[in-house]
């Protein structure tokens, strides 16, 4: 079954890109947080839950190229 065939109202349709969107900000969230892992960065409780609570999408992508090569957690959610 092609689930993107079934008709929607345009409340569904919204609902659902909301869903998505907030599974893919997590989704960058987890990757974020796993690049600090491997850099063996320390994470607080405080920190993990800003991250994970981000919806913003571009926000997390900027944490995320910036996690790369930071220093410390300042480094990278500090903009600039």
């Amino acid at each position: 079954m092609n689930v993107d065939a079934v008709p929607e109202s345009e409340a569904c349709r919204e609902l659902r890109m909301l869903i998505e969107a907030r599974g893919e900000a997590r989704g960058e969230a987890r990757m974020l947080l796993q690049v600090f892992a491997v850099r063996g960065m320390a994470v607080d409780d405080a920190f993990r839950e800003r991250v994970m609570q981000c919806d913003d999408r571009s926000l997390l992508e900027r944490w995320h190229a910036r996690a790369i090569t930071a220093q410390t957690l300042d480094d990278v959610i500090n903009e600039r």
